[in-house]
């Protein structure tokens, strides 16, 4: 799995999007216990996340998909081939001609 930028090839390669959904149960204070409709109460927060698994060559790809497809409990994925871009920035100047 990627965890960084720089961990995913610079060349054409396959991978697979896996989505993800979690959620965090996040406690209110003593305040919104005690006194209802003040404080901050608690509350529950949904992430959504998606991994991405990058494979070196088609062979290695398909048998990851007959792993993930052979699990009782899986995530949603989607398998993509995925060509990086390379980016060039260019800037450039407008002067204004003031008249006086």
């Amino acid at each position: 799995m990627i965890t960084k930028p720089d961990q995913i090839p610079t060349i054409q390669h396959y991978a697979a999007l896996i989505f993800k959904t979690s959620s965090v149960y996040h406690e209110g204070d003593e305040r919104s216990r005690t006194c209802p409709g003040h404080g901050y109460p608690a509350y529950t927060e949904t992430i959504h996340s998606i991994d991405y698994i990058p494979f070196n060559n088609k062979s290695e790809m398909e048998a990851w998909v007959v792993k993930a497809e052979t699990k009782t409990q899986k995530d949603p994925y989607r398998i993509i081939e995925a060509m990086p871009l390379t980016v060039q920035l260019t800037a450039s100047v407008v002067t204004a001609k003031v008249f006086r």
